[in-house]
């Protein structure tokens, strides 16, 4: 049977909720690729649509309109997606809706921590807001937070950082429980002065933290558990290799005297066919010393890759959140507590991150125009390394090892074995002086107690009283 090809043909016409038409809009059957966009005067016209398809009519700032094709001319009316622009965000002394908004400000909402297992709230703004670049110089480390910078290079010292209130008291995002934050607002432009004055010339990032509802106690509980792992780490070569590389470097140099002789390749081959088959330290003294001779010679048997060595496949992480809210029409509360623990990446060496926080926000209807406030937050962090991390106020840190530490690992040569006549790990290795005891453990305990009143002694004009203690 033929069909014409008008009986094939979709027409129609695409208007706004105020009669108007709208320009390049776009039309698909759905399902498929076939589609257009409407002209300029709001028309359209698919070719190949059968009765009974569906046809999906979408814009920027409307909501999708899906319609059964029956062979007529649609008409197709576009109702604004309203729901993004009623969201109402922090800006300042105040909320305000989307809509009406003239400065330039991003929204995060809580809820887009609770599927990151990150260390801070830091961390889990990564990627989320535009504009917001978040870097972490000590990636790797346990309890490692990162640096925010909003408005570029604001200065020569390189500490342009964003101004941060959390519930309106200054504070560090690294001492806040992701679990606990309702909201952040990031004020990116220079707007934000008028309010914060020269703090807020790199930006302002507002953090409120959830509160209380109406209604029956409800005890929520959230866990998550992770592991970190190296992403990239040096492929090394093994000590055949290496001896070959090495003595055409000496070649080159015209150092002779440098070189591995062919009986000490030899023997390198037989010790990574079978190592049990030869004495790695057969070549030691009586009285030697073993880290002057060895170190950076040609002496030794071995075939050692030192960042396999040192580094773990991964590492354990973990958070544990509970908390407590409800209230009736007079009172609210919302109480928390949070755990989070996290491994160095480092095989041999005794290192983690632990932190602990308390949190309790109570908000109290005294009258119909007077609101009592109560606040506090409590973090207490451990860190503990045995890395040297210099001096704080003049105390010095004493690690046993400095950061020179990787910097040596890619630099040893695998031709030594790690384990020495006794069965103990070599100075070489490092990993002595990684288990010698000697640690840099830091301490830090946050204390934030706030309490204050609200009166609103006409319809929407609100006074605050705030006090705080840190």
């Amino acid at each position: 049977m033929y069909v014409s090809q008008q009986e094939n043909e979709c027409k129609g016409v695409v208007l706004d909720e105020t009669g108007e038409t709208v320009i390049g809009a776009s039309v698909l059957v759905k399902g498929t690729s076939n589609g257009t966009i409407t002209d300029l005067d709001g028309n359209f016209v698919i070719q190949n649509v059968k009765k009974g398809d569906v046809i999906v009519v979408s814009y920027v700032g409307y909501k999708n309109v899906e319609t059964v094709w029956d062979g007529t001319n649609l008409r197709i009316l576009l109702k604004s997606n309203a729901e993004e622009l009623d969201e109402v965000v922090v800006v300042g002394y105040g909320v305000q809706k989307k809509v009406n908004l003239t400065g330039a400000v991003s929204s995060v909402k809580g809820e887009a921590f609770e599927t990151r297992p990150v260390v801070d709230a830091t961390q889990g703004l990564q990627g989320m807001v535009p504009g917001l670049n978040v870097s972490n110089g000590n990636s790797g480390r346990p309890g490692a937070t990162g640096t925010l910078s909003l408005r570029g290079q604001g200065n020569l010292s390189g500490n342009a950082s964003p101004y941060v209130l959390v519930d309106g008291v200054e504070m560090s995002l690294s001492d806040i429980n992701p679990n606990d934050i309702e909201s952040i607002s990031v004020l990116k432009d220079a707007a934000a002065c008028s309010i914060y004055g020269a703090r807020a010339a790199y930006g302002v990032i507002l953090v409120t933290t959830k509160k209380g509802q109406e209604g029956k106690m409800r005890a929520n509980y959230q866990g998550t558990v992770g592991w970190s792992t190296p992403t990239v780490l040096p492929d090394m070569v093994n000590s055949l290799d290496f001896v070959k590389f090495w003595n055409d470097g000496v070649t080159n140099a015209g150092a002779g005297g440098r070189a591995y002789s062919a009986e000490k390749i030899a023997q390198l081959e037989q010790y990574m066919r079978d190592p049990s088959s030869l004495n790695p330290w057969a070549e030691l003294q009586p009285g030697q010393s073993l880290n002057a001779a060895f170190e950076n010679s040609e002496l030794g048997l071995g075939n050692t890759d030192y960042f396999d060595l040192h580094y773990k496949n991964f590492s354990f992480k973990q958070s544990h959140n509970l908390s407590f809210s409800g209230g009736n029409k007079k009172a609210q509360y919302y109480v928390s507590a949070g755990y989070y623990n996290e491994d160095g990446i480092l095989r041999y060496a005794d290192m983690d991150y632990t932190r602990y926080t308390v949190n309790a926000n109570i908000t109290s209807e005294l009258t119909k125009w007077m609101k009592l406030k109560f606040n506090t937050k409590y973090m207490h962090s451990d860190n503990r390394t045995p890395f040297n991390q210099g001096t704080v106020n003049g105390v010095s840190l004493d690690g046993g090892l400095s950061e020179g530490f990787y910097h040596s690992l890619a630099r040893f040569r695998p031709t030594v074995s790690p384990v020495d006549p006794n069965g103990h790990f070599t100075e070489l290795s490092l990993i002595p002086y990684l288990q010698s005891g000697t640690y840099t453990d830091t301490q830090n305990d946050r204390f934030n107690f706030t309490t204050g009143l609200e009166f609103q002694p006409v319809k929407n004009w609100f006074i605050f009283f705030d006090y705080t203690y840190k």
